[in-house]
């Protein structure tokens, strides 16, 4: 074991060398009451060879504060997804410490630490002192709750083969998982359209809806052959959702505008009886989409954004203040289309819909794809559909942002997919494959042409999610699925008038060993059916106004289950605020009070919040409480933004940004982002130095943007010229580096406007200017003679403790040019955005040795985002360089093949794409030291120790 982590005993018989593949043990504290504090604590020694260690957790019912060197660097809260925690030694001796609380239900705890390279790897282990072990994590409660991103290579466009062939569906089909087996079956022949819905019969007849108007009826002999296609329908229109009912057809047909129900009432075999159950208004692009049986024996019903609620739907949603429009919902509706009740809102275009075995409904919802990139971009995700919540997507005409998936006033995601289009979802309820896939959510990804297995593992109200791709193909536009009496899978492709054919999986192989139950997941199971009944209950307040429930709502507004909280708080919104507004009282700091602000300053009028929301502001919320944090700043929010009267002569502002200023600094990206969002709003003068450090320090373009969008709302406290001048220059590097869509550009342009319109005129044209020059490649330098072949032995603690008295900005930035570095970087006001990182806060998040090595060794770690492409073309060439421009809903990707230049790009047309790969070489040449002499090099690496300061 090298020096990195030979001390990483964290305390040795509790963790424990494992192998490549050895999942993490459960592990929980013993002879604790719940609640109780228990701390971890080790010694991480630095090396002569520095390197990260990744910390990851997994927690089930369980707060966990982590610690290095005294700074709190994350908390895992009771409910959250599995954290990654980069931890790099900084110090001769580095502290790491754990301090874990536990909640109701049976908590524990999972870890492991590994190198950055993957060579060294330690596990929580069964022989943990003072712990009692629960069983090996389950890998899909270890994986993250997203799935791996889309690769830049792939076609988002690739529907657009299946529409240019007349011959084929598809050109290709990877293997599915091990085990299954995938066989097409029929194409669409002519005069047969696209394919868009599927239903399979009670005498296995597979029904297909067309995508203009029909439905097709397909049946099969005994041994599965197709032998006879009908049509038994000639009229509704793109019938998104189909469902067979008990000798019942039921359409929800997108372009007829209508729920319809056929019946044969004849016997002779034909739909006879075709009845208008339920016609809805609005558009029909996100539109009249899924619609399945529930458990309770009613309709459910899936909408997109663009269709209008009836005006006798009753809502378990409650109204919500500066809402124009309920939009994008969970419905559910009797037989015969009445009642009509609208369960869920703030959904986009959910395409499918339907029933865990728990009984509990599933959608896979779509995202703005105009949004890719930008810092409030909500990607596809899978959702489970609980009564009364909010999905976030806003219904203002013109504002087509979501809000935060944070905010405490909606409910988390499930699991994100990403980039695609959804399609339908389907559980394996019904199949004949092994019992994981039997409980698994089948999502179609209709760009991509994938199928999705998600993985769902009961934990509270609600699930943790992971996935992997099922199967996939090119093109494979995939629309519908279904499982007939056999248990095979049988899905459709279509779409957009494409060709269309029919697929059959079958699993082949042999039946995989059960998943052990092992004691946490035992008590899991039976800890979150009864969570599910204590959020059903809650739930059944909603939509019924009745004040003897707020006796019963209000012990559970603080609970640490989001999915009962959200329950909670809305059955609470639905009570008369007269009832309950006296009962608030969030002085206290816990969350059950919080939450009851919240919910009053959504509901109530004017005249009755500014005492409560005074009284929070005196409340202690400790760091580790980032959702207490989060409601607190959430309620402060909707205040200012619904502009009750009573705050304006108030010192309510002052107070609330004496208050939050210090969370600017907290170690939740989500408190980080609120706070100065709302110190933003509030256009405070301290929040400029504040967002301008958060900026220098934001890793992901994500935030950055984030913060340059709310630094450009900012008209005061601009008196720092440096401040200002790191903000347009990082603006620039934003416009000239960021990937995304096409609302990127006009972002950008918004941000630029508005930060301009705060200068005085005088200096206006001064910053235009920086804004409006163009990208040069600088001449390079003159050549230098060659010094040493430098390596890290060369340096030494002597050498690295004088860089504070070799700090000198005008020699830093002269050698920052003679190195290359000005080249591909960025560094405060010098360099320029090119083929590499934004320097400027390097020096903050990597000790002296560290930065050194990276430019001695750049091939050791290649940051994802900033690695050499190798591509390799059907005719036989290869482009190799960085991939610049990733413009996913077009069919090339733009290459820079020299990173001194990457302005001049090549085009790859994705068509043409045989394979890819990451280069393991950086793009960054080595020895771009070695003409410089030793006192020069700490002089450059002092400069970039600075951060420009």
């Amino acid at each position: 074991m090298r020096p990195l982590l030979c001390l990483l005993l964290f305390l040795a018989p509790g963790l424990a060398a494992a192998a490549d593949f050895a999942p993490p043990s459960w592990i929980r504290p013993t002879g604790r009451d719940i609640g109780d504090l228990q701390t971890w604590e080790t010694s991480v020694s630095g090396a002569a060879e520095p390197d990260e260690i990744r910390l990851r957790l997994a927690v089930d019912f369980m707060r966990v504060a982590v610690e290095w060197n005294g700074r709190v660097l994350a908390v895992a809260e009771p409910y959250d997804p599995p954290l990654s925690v980069p931890l790099r030694p900084v110090e001769p001796e580095n502290r790491l410490r754990l301090t874990v609380t536990p909640t109701e239900g049976p908590s524990a705890l999972a870890v492991e630490l590994e190198t950055l390279a993957g060579e060294e790897r330690i596990i929580s282990h069964p022989t943990f002192p003072n712990t009692e072990s629960r069983g090996a994590v389950s890998l899909d409660r270890w994986r993250p709750d997203r799935l791996d991103e889309v690769s830049p290579f792939a076609e988002y466009n690739q529907w657009k083969e299946a529409a240019e062939s007349a011959n084929t569906a598809v050109s290709h089909i990877d293997p599915p998982l091990p085990g299954f087996s995938v066989d097409r079956l029929r194409a669409a022949e002519p005069g047969e359209d696209s394919w868009v819905g599927l239903a399979i019969d009670d005498r296995g007849r597979l029904l297909v809806a067309m995508e203009q108007h029909g439905i097709l009826r397909i049946t099969r002999d005994g041994d599965g052959t197709i032998h006879h296609v009908e049509r038994v329908e000639e009229t509704l229109e793109e019938c998104r959702g189909l469902l067979w009912h008990d000798g019942t057809l039921y359409a929800h047909a997108n372009d007829s505008k209508a729920l319809y129900r056929l019946r044969d009432t004849t016997g002779d075999d034909r739909f006879d009886e075709v009845v208008k159950l339920r016609s809805t208004e609005g558009r029909v692009g996100h539109g009249r989409n899924d619609i399945v049986l529930g458990p309770d024996g009613a309709l459910h019903l899936i909408t997109g954004d663009s269709v209008l609620v009836p005006a006798d739907a009753a809502l378990r949603t409650a109204n919500e203040p500066d809402t124009e429009k309920a939009l994008g919902h969970w419905i559910r509706s009797g037989p015969g289309g009445h009642p009509w009740e609208v369960l869920c809102r703030g959904l986009r275009n959910p395409y499918g819909i339907d029933f865990h075995p728990d009984g509990e409904p599933f959608t896979f919802d779509a995202d703005n794809e105009s949004d890719v990139g930008l810092p409030f971009y909500r990607p596809t995700r899978i959702n489970h559909l609980v009564s009364g919540a909010n999905y976030g997507w806003w219904q203002q005409d013109g504002n087509t942002r979501s809000f935060p998936v944070h905010a405490p006033d909606s409910v988390p995601t499930t699991f994100d997919v990403g980039r695609g289009s959804p399609t339908a979802v389907k559980f394996g309820t019904a199949s004949s494959f092994p019992p994981r896939f039997q409980s698994a959510l089948f999502a179609m990804d209709w760009a991509y042409g994938r199928i999705i297995a998600v993985h769902l593992d009961p934990r509270g109200a609600s699930y943790a999610g992971a996935g992997e791709i099922f199967l996939s193909g090119r093109p494979l536009n995939v629309t519908d699925l279904d499982f007939d009496g056999a248990g095979d899978m049988f899905f459709v492709t279509g779409g957009r008038k494409t060709q269309s054919a029919l697929y059959r999986v079958k699993f082949t192989g042999d039946e995989p060993a059960a998943v052990p139950l092992t004691p946490q997941r035992r008590e899991r199971l039976a800890f979150s059916e009864t969570s599910r009944s204590h959020r059903r209950m809650l739930e059944s307040f909603h939509g019924r106004p009745n004040p003897d429930t707020i006796d019963v709502i209000w012990p559970w507004l603080g609970h640490d289950d989001p999915w009962i909280r959200n329950a909670a708080r809305v059955a609470l919104e639905w009570q008369p605020v007269d009832e309950w507004v006296a009962r608030v009282r969030p002085d206290a700091g816990d969350l059950g009070s919080l939450t009851a602000l919240l919910a009053l300053v959504r509901q109530a009028e004017p005249g009755s919040v500014s005492i409560p929301v005074s009284s929070a502001l005196d409340a202690d919320i400790p760091v580790r409480n980032r959702t207490g944090q989060l409601t607190l700043l959430r309620s402060c929010e909707l205040l200012l933004r619904r502009g009750f009267p009573e705050i304006d002569d108030s010192d309510l502002p002052e107070r609330i940004a004496t208050r939050i200023t210090p969370w600017a600094r907290s170690p939740s990206r989500e408190v980080r982002h609120e706070t100065i969002r709302l110190l933003a709003l509030l256009d405070r003068p301290e929040a400029a130095g504040l967002g301008i450090a958060l900026l220098r320090d934001a890793s992901t373009q994500q935030d950055r943007l984030h913060y340059l969008e709310m630094l450009s709302h900012l008209d005061r406290g601009w008196e720092n010229e440096a401040d200002r001048l790191a903000f347009f220059h990082a603006l620039v590097h934003a416009r000239d580096t960021a990937h995304g869509d096409r609302s990127l550009p006009a972002y950008l342009e918004g941000i630029q406007a508005r930060a301009l319109s705060a200068i005085e005129p005088s200096r206006q044209e001064e910053y235009l200017a920086l804004w409006n020059t163009p990208r040069r490649e600088e001449p390079l330098p003159e050549a230098r003679a060659f010094v040493r072949n430098w390596s890290l032995e060369d340096f030494d603690d002597k050498d690295f403790n004088r860089l504070d008295e070799l700090r000198d900005s005008e020699r830093g930035a002269r050698l920052f040019q003679a190195a290359l570095c000005s080249r591909c970087h960025a560094f405060d006001r010098f360099g320029r955005p090119g083929s590499g990182p934004d320097l400027t806060q390097a020096g903050s998040r990597f000790s002296s040795r560290d930065l050194l090595l990276a430019i001695l060794d750049p091939s050791r770690v290649v940051a994802e985002g900033y690695r050499n492409a190798v591509v390799s073309l059907r005719d036989g060439s290869t482009a190799i360089g960085r991939v610049m421009r990733d413009d996913f809903r077009e069919s090339t990707l733009h290459i820079a093949p020299d990173p001194f230049s990457v302005t001049e790009t090549i085009s790859v047309a994705k068509g043409q794409i045989v394979s890819t790969e990451f280069s393991p070489a950086s793009p960054m040449p080595p020895g771009l030291l070695n003409t410089l002499e030793k006192e020069e090099v700490l002089a450059l690496l002092a400069f970039l120790r600075s951060g420009g300061r």
